[in-house]
């Protein structure tokens, strides 16, 4: 058997990672209501009664200012970039090391 059996390794021929990037579709932005009821939902097995309240009563403040504003500012990058999370993401795992 050769090393290829063994793991998948790319020939010369073979594009490289980020060669075809251009050819996937842009990066949906989901909706600010959306991204927070997925957020109460994660939170719903670890709170209890009165914990989940209050983080809907939280969630509701940060939706009526902050996160509208952050909205606003993602829709405008999502607008002029294919992939509007890359360099955050690409920023915040290097500075998380």
């Amino acid at each position: 058997m050769e090393q290829r059996d063994f793991m998948f390794l790319c020939s010369e021929e073979d594009p490289t990672t980020f060669e075809q990037d251009h050819l996937a579709p842009a990066l949906p932005l989901p909706t600010l209501d959306d991204t927070m009821e997925r957020y109460y939902q994660s939170l719903k097995p670890f709170g209890s009664e009165s914990e989940l309240k209050r983080s809907r009563e939280i969630i509701e403040a940060f939706k009526a200012v902050e996160g509208r504003t952050l909205q606003e500012i993602l829709e405008k990058k999502a607008k002029s970039e294919k992939n509007w999370v890359s360099l955050h993401f690409y920023n915040f795992s290097n500075y998380a090391v």
